[in-house]
């Protein structure tokens, strides 16, 4: 991958894709209303302190600050939840316009002056378009994803960036990158049968050069 949004491992996340109670809910520290239906549990991805954050965007989902990832690309937001959630979004500048896609989940933005909000039905990725500022991507996991275990099975933690160079993995291997961790480099796994590449990390090979095996 060149110079683009990290890849995040799972491959059923690759494609950048409530029920109700009456009342109105405020969480502490929360930048809108949220209906109590959208607050299920969250988990925040623990990325590592080190990884570029977005100098543009703070975001929350469920009430839970959430890290903006930044790329070249854009910024992106990892998490896990259970079911609905509204994501808060504060911007440093002024909003005009926030398209959703993928259009056919029929998720919108309320736009609030420099704040906007969308609510997903469920876990799932979307694309946000914010009009004359970067693309905000959204990846909202399974919170009851189980990781591989076993032999062959290599898992990278979360919380930690992992700077591999070139990872070879061989015949009936596991990839397993966990939520929060980042494994800076490239995978090959040339020859090999019966390999997997799993979990909602992050594989970042934007600045990997095979030629010269570095950045």
């Amino acid at each position: 991958m060149s110079r683009t949004a990290p890849t995040l491992a799972d491959p059923h996340r690759r494609s950048l894709l409530a029920s109700g109670l009456l009342l109105p809910f405020v969480a502490p520290g929360s930048l809108f209303a949220v209906p109590p239906a959208a607050a299920r549990r969250v988990v925040p991805h623990p990325f590592a302190r080190i990884v570029p954050r977005s100098p543009i965007y703070k975001v929350r989902a469920g009430g839970e600050e959430v890290v903006a990832y930044q790329t070249s690309a854009g910024a992106f937001v990892a998490f896990s939840c259970d079911g609905a959630v509204t994501i808060e979004v504060e911007s440093t500048q002024p909003l005009r316009n926030v398209r959703v896609a993928p259009a056919r989940h029929g998720v919108t933005a309320t736009i609030t002056g420099q704040r906007f909000s969308v609510t997903l039905p469920r876990p799932m990725n979307l694309f946000l378009e914010i009009e004359g500022l970067d693309a905000l991507f959204n990846y909202a996991d399974h919170l009851d994803r189980e990781a591989p275990k076993g032999r062959g099975v290599r898992t990278f933690k979360a919380g930690q960036v992992y700077e591999v160079g070139e990872l070879r993995l061989g015949n009936d291997e596991t990839l397993y990158v966990e939520g929060g961790a980042v494994v800076r480099g490239n995978v090959v796994a040339t020859g090999a049968r019966n390999v997997r590449i799993l979990g909602p990390g992050v594989l970042d090979g934007g600045y990997y050069t095979k030629q010269s095996g570095s950045r």
